[in-house]
């Protein structure tokens, strides 16, 4: 296993990258789900959006709230992206972390890279924050690129 420092790590986190890893920012859970980082910003914070395998109780969330249906997007998973099962993303929920926060996951060990999402399912999560009715335009206009 080749080690890899925490600085070297997030100089390398790009829109798109997967990684697994658990956050203390998922309610109900403790189990590790696998992310997907959407921007990596000088204010040294990272954004992600979640995957998740529980499409229907997503559905429901995006059908209660009233958000549009693009809002939640399916992944297939491939040998590219590294994901296991069929996943979803609410992009309805954005998860940030701190530099110093993957920092200590990296140096835990605590985060594996596992692959890169496929650029038409990006689009797509992009697509689906600018339909959010729930973000906050500041956070949508930072995580959607020009």
């Amino acid at each position: 296993m080749t080690f890899i420092t925490p600085d070297v790590f997030l100089a390398n986190v790009q829109p798109g990258n997967i990684y697994y890893f658990q956050s203390d920012q998922l309610n109900g859970t403790n189990q590790p789900h696998y992310f997907i980082a959407l921007k990596n910003t000088e204010n040294e914070l990272v954004f992600f959006s979640c995957c998740t395998t529980q499409m229907e109780r997503r559905l429901r969330f995006i059908e209660r709230t009233g958000s549009p249906h693009s809002t939640l997007v399916g992944i297939t998973p491939s040998a590219e992206n590294g994901l296991q099962r069929e996943s979803f993303v609410d992009c309805n929920s954005i998860i940030q972390h701190t530099h110093d926060e993957i920092a200590f996951l990296v140096t835990d060990g605590g985060i594996d890279y596992r692959g890169e999402l496929e650029e038409e399912y990006l689009e797509l999560i992009y697509q689906g924050i600018r339909d959010s009715i729930l973000l906050e335009e500041e956070v949508q206009d930072l995580l959607i690129p020009e």
